[in-house]
C-alpha cells in the first residue's frame, strides 16, 4: 500500500509540474489579423457573362480584422465607354453570375486625361481609384469577405449591368 501511495504521489507531483509549466502560448489565431493582396487582375473575362473588352486593371486590397476596414486601390485602362458606376458586389464566388450591389464607390472620376497616343480608339481609357469601406457585419460581412465572395465591378455605358471589367476581392 505504501508503494502504491508513493507511486500515486510521484505521478501527481510529476503531472502538476508538467501542467504548471505549460503556460498558454500567445495563439496567433486569437489576435486580429491583417490581410493584404495585390496584383489582382481586373478583366472582362471575369465578368459574367464574360465581356470582349480589351480593358484591364489591377486591384490591391487590405483588410484589418481589428478595425474592420477594407482598403482598396485599383487602376484600369482601355475601357470601351464612359463609366457609370464602380461598386462592390456579393456574395458571389469567382466566375459566378452577377450579384447584388453591396457598396457603391462614390467620388471616382473618369480620367480621360490619362490617354496615351496608341489608345486613341478607347477614349474612356482609365485612371485609378482608392478608398475604404467598413465591413460592418450587416451589409458587408467579414466571413464573406475572407471567403472571396465579393468582387469589384466597373460598369460602363457599354456594359451597364454586369460591368466591363471585374476582379474578385481575395487575400490568397
Amino acid at each position: 500500500m505504501k508503494l502504491f501511495q508513493l507511486t500515486a504521489f510521484s505521478l501527481l507531483l510529476l503531472g502538476t509540474t508538467i501542467f504548471s509549466s505549460c503556460e498558454k502560448d500567445d495563439d496567433a489565431s486569437d489576435k486580429p489579423k491583417e490581410h493584404v493582396k495585390g496584383d489582382i487582375a481586373l478583366t472582362g473575362a471575369q465578368s459574367v457573362p464574360a465581356t470582349t473588352s480589351p480593358a484591364t486593371g489591377t486591384l490591391w486590397v487590405s483588410y484589418s480584422e481589428k478595425t474592420h476596414m477594407l482598403d482598396y486601390e485599383f487602376n484600369w485602362a482601355g475601357l470601351r465607354d464612359t463609366i457609370i458606376g464602380i461598386s462592390i458586389h456579393g456574395p458571389a464566388p469567382v466566375s459566378y453570375a452577377s450579384a447584388t450591389v453591396k457598396q457603391l464607390l462614390p467620388g471616382f472620376t473618369n480620367s480621360a486625361t490619362n490617354l496615351k497616343p496608341n489608345q486613341a480608339a478607347y477614349p474612356y481609357l482609365g485612371g485609378s481609384y482608392k478608398g475604404s469601406v467598413l465591413i460592418d457585419g450587416a451589409n458587408l460581412k467579414q466571413e464573406e469577405l475572407l471567403n472571396m465572395l465579393y468582387y469589384i465591378s466597373i460598369r460602363t455605358k457599354a456594359f451597364p449591368t454586369t460591368g466591363e471589367i471585374r476582379a474578385q476581392i481575395r487575400f490568397r
